[in-house]
């Protein structure tokens, strides 16, 4: 049984005019390969249209393609926006044919492919076929099923129920804004960042050659993981995914698609930063004591007579605020007034703002 992986994943189709080379590994028996695919990109593109909000860094690029779009495919993108995988669930069939930049091919695959074996793969073969074969004649309830499986939707089961029972339009569907995505906007960008994916390839590749590969994978995706040995890693730069990452695996072979721009360390701290800023004003006496500051200089004898506290008390949580630089301390008559430092509130709240939406 198999399950994704997101946070939210033989040889090489032909390659696209749009994408830069890529570089073949053999690591230990294991084939490692650090490549560029335009089927991924414009995959995970779908995700990024269809739920944007984590996404502040592409918004004038996604109010481009929405222009563009027809009706049919922004209310695809809104059936889209429900599901699981927010549409990435599409990698599979990437990852089973290899079909890793011919949109042509890709296309013709979804279309032609068996309906029951298409919906037990865009569930992440977390249903059986027999089942949804019982699904599909009435013989079993969908949401007794999805009861056993919750992940699979989000906060509605209409849309996995309309895969179900309307599979062929679905995937024409599917199909049909994929085509209207890979448009001059969508490849644009990628010729645009033509240099940035090459330097990611080069990146990875050193990566590849001095870390143990599932070090490295466990390393990208940012967490442990206890999948099988696999025989072959497919590590894939990506624009549109930031500031997630994707792993889409089989019986074999596993794609983890990654960001590209933001550095994770980087995030990882800046991460870090944000969550001890937020846990000293976590404290509900604390915030409140920082509520009064912000709103008139004082001292600690009026803010224990206030919030009716010891001196000492107060004392102590004006340390804290202090030493995480959200009030100054002056002196005046040799009593400790304290201001409040707007600038580090304001930065913090700035802060959090451009994280969770990725600024």
């Amino acid at each position: 049984m198999k399950k994704w992986g997101v946070i939210v994943i033989l040889m090489l189709s032909k390659r696209s005019k749009n994408m830069p080379s890529d570089m073949d590994m053999n690591v230990k028996g294991t084939k490692v390969l650090a490549i560029n695919s335009k089927n991924i990109e414009l995959i995970i593109a779908i995700q990024l249209l269809a739920d944007s909000k984590h996404h502040e860094f592409a918004r004038e690029w996604a109010n481009q393609m929405y222009d563009k779009l027809s009706a049919d495919s922004m209310k695809t993108l809104s059936i889209i926006a429900q599901t699981c995988l927010q549409g990435m669930e599409l990698i599979e069939f990437v990852l089973e044919g290899y079909i890793f930049d011919d949109t042509e091919k890709l296309y013709k695959t979804i279309l032609e492919y068996d309906n029951i074996e298409f919906l037990h793969k865009i569930t992440g073969e977390q249903i059986g076929i027999e089942r949804i074969k019982n699904i599909i004649n009435g013989k079993e309830s969908l949401k007794n099923v999805v009861a056993e499986f919750p992940w699979l939707v989000r906060d509605s089961i209409n849309p996995l129920e309309y895969s179900f029972f309307n599979t062929d339009n679905y995937k024409n569907q599917l199909v049909e804004l994929l085509i209207e995505i890979n448009n001059d906007i969508f490849n644009n960008k990628l010729q645009e960042l033509k240099n940035i994916y090459q330097k990611a390839i080069e990146d990875m590749n050193i990566r590849i050659i001095k870390t143990e590969i599932k070090a490295l994978a466990q390393e990208v995706i940012g967490k442990k993981w206890n999948i099988k040995d696999l025989q072959e890693y497919f590590f894939v730069p990506s624009y549109f995914i930031s500031p997630h990452h994707l792993m889409i695996y089989n019986h074999k072979s596993i794609v983890i698609a990654y960001d590209m721009i933001n550095d994770r360390n980087e995030k990882i701290k800046e991460r870090i930063d944000i969550a001890k800023s937020l846990s000293v004003i976590s404290d509900k006496t604390r915030l409140e004591i920082l509520r009064h500051i912000i709103s008139e200089p004082t001292y600690g004898k009026v803010l224990a007579a206030m919030l009716n506290l010891t001196t000492a008390t107060i004392s102590h949580h004006l340390d804290q605020l202090k030493a995480a630089g959200f009030i100054n301390e002056h002196k005046e008559k040799n009593i400790k007034y304290f201001s409040a430092n707007i600038e580090k509130v304001d930065s913090l709240l700035e802060d959090v703002k451009n994280y969770l939406y990725n600024k």
